[in-house]
């Protein structure tokens, strides 16, 4: 882990401007690996230095997009997963046809270019689950053009549903049935 020292002001807007400049540059790079890693593979169906690129890059620079622009450039001739054993990724080809690269289009699409950014995932819990409820069986405020934001119906069941759901919240369990006694002759 890097060792953290908080900068003055001033230094921030150097470092940033530096660090501009410099991320740039590595960006270019990267995309140039990248297109020069996809024509090695659809010419000699060599895809070490692509694997390599993807598990040199930091984490900060996308790899997951990388390997998706990768399978994307390829017609999914090429592919490229994360070994949750080994922490490494790990290429694959199959069938490779050189149509199937799709070179001058990938040239013009850098990786980071293709697929969004996401956000982390956001576990809907029960507690937010239960709130979304409530919220569309008691919202009665209308759009613009006077319809209203939440249908009628959908706000019926959403309040039916909220009011099973605290039921069944507040309801002990109940006792699992006995087991069946054998039949006497």
């Amino acid at each position: 882990m890097t060792n953290v020292t908080i900068l003055s002001r001033d230094s921030i807007a150097d470092r940033i401007k530096a660090l501009s400049a410099a991320a740039i540059s590595v960006q270019d790079e990267a995309h140039i690996l990248a297109v020069s890693t996809l024509d090695h593979i659809r010419e000699f169906g060599d895809f070490r230095g692509a694997v390599l690129l993807v598990n040199s890059l930091p984490k900060s620079l996308r790899r997951e997009a990388l390997a998706v622009w990768f399978e994307e450039y390829s017609n999914s001739r090429f592919t490229v997963r994360l070994n949750k054993d080994t922490g490494k990724f790990e290429g694959k080809l199959r069938d490779r046809n050189e149509d199937d690269f799709r070179i001058a289009e990938a040239a013009g699409t850098p990786f980071w270019d293709l697929t969004p950014e996401k956000r982390p995932g956001n576990t809907l819990s029960l507690e937010k689950f239960l709130a979304m409820l409530k919220g569309k069986a008691t919202n009665d405020k209308l759009n613009d053009d006077g319809t209203p934001k939440v249908a009628p119906e959908v706000r019926d069941m959403a309040h039916r549903l909220y009011n099973e759901a605290l039921k069944v919240m507040t309801v002990a369990p109940a006792p699992a049935p006995a087991p069946a006694e054998a039949p006497q002759s």
